[in-house]
């Protein structure tokens, strides 16, 4: 479940070096804890700590950095972040697993995820070399009033059914992207 909203963090540092070793013995691709747009200190104290500190290159166990994306709703500011990550750790792929413009952070209107999309996915590759893979967020409905709420305007579909049919204005653009 996303947290974006909540103040408190979902796993400590402490935690999740302690769970580690369990995940790096299923001896899988495997990537980092992701965190959003606000999740620097917590990441890089992770990365620090099992190994993969600045400048650290695979095999120092975490093979890609999963980073989630909630900051201003521009391509460029979407680049720079991405950018910043990739600077101190060389040689590890990010894979962009959230990003999009929900209520929480930003406008969050249908109209300024439609923007965010055409501006920033063109040109995401050449922008930003480091970045192996992206996920639009939110790729569900949000129809249950109350649960997750602020993510209505950023989801690829609708309550309508399966397939197309079932596409939003941002799933029919982001599937033709």
């Amino acid at each position: 479940m996303h947290r974006e909203s909540q103040s408190r963090q979902c796993v400590q540092v402490d935690e999740a070096v302690a769970l580690w070793p369990q995940l790096v013995a299923m001896n899988m691709r495997l990537g980092s804890p992701a965190v959003t747009t606000g999740g620097g200190d917590w990441l890089g104290a992770f990365l620090s700590r099992v190994g993969c500190g600045p400048g650290a290159t695979p095999p120092c166990r975490v093979d890609f950095l999963a980073l989630h994306y909630y900051g201003a709703c521009d391509a460029q500011s979407l680049y720079d972040f991405l950018n910043a990550w990739s600077r101190p750790y060389p040689g590890l792929p990010i894979w962009l697993t959230e990003f999009s413009c929900p209520k929480l952070s930003s406008a969050g209107t249908v109209a300024a995820n439609l923007a965010f999309m055409r501006t920033a996915l063109p040109g995401l590759g050449a922008a930003v070399p480091a970045l192996e893979r992206y996920a639009w967020f939110a790729s569900r409905t949000y129809s249950n009033a109350g649960s997750e709420t602020g993510y209505e305007n950023c989801t690829l579909f609708n309550a309508s059914g399966r397939g197309q049919a079932a596409l939003t204005v941002l799933g029919r653009t982001y599937a033709a992207m």
